[in-house]
């Protein structure tokens, strides 16, 4: 199965949800930056990292310090999983591990 960046969004969302308190603004599904239209702008615009709240996945290795899409001299602690709905992600078990990185 190769799943789409939204998928892998959605399905990460439906699992940490649970841990968020009640009254949390995040439960709106609405407040999800993945869910809005110019979610790519958005995420390239991110440098404060406050829009990509309540969290941004990203390509880790297994000791999740570094990015296993970028060379290690690059010194990229990991490249975002873009939310693309048409994008699937090709060898999706084969890329290692995903990173859950929250802001909230």
């Amino acid at each position: 199965m190769e799943p789409t960046g939204r998928e892998i969004y959605d399905e990460i969302w439906t699992l940490a949800h649970g841990i968020l308190k009640p009254d949390s603004e995040y439960l709106d599904s609405q407040n999800l930056w993945w869910n809005k239209s110019n979610w790519k702008e958005i995420l390239e615009g991110s440098k404060q990292q406050s829009q990509l709240k309540p969290f941004v996945l990203k390509y880790v290795d297994r000791g999740a310090f570094n990015c296993t899409k970028c060379n290690w001299v690059d010194m990229c602690s990991g490249c975002a999983v873009e939310p693309d709905p048409d994008l699937k992600i090709h060898r999706f078990l084969a890329l290692g591990n995903f990173a859950i990185e929250w802001h909230s």
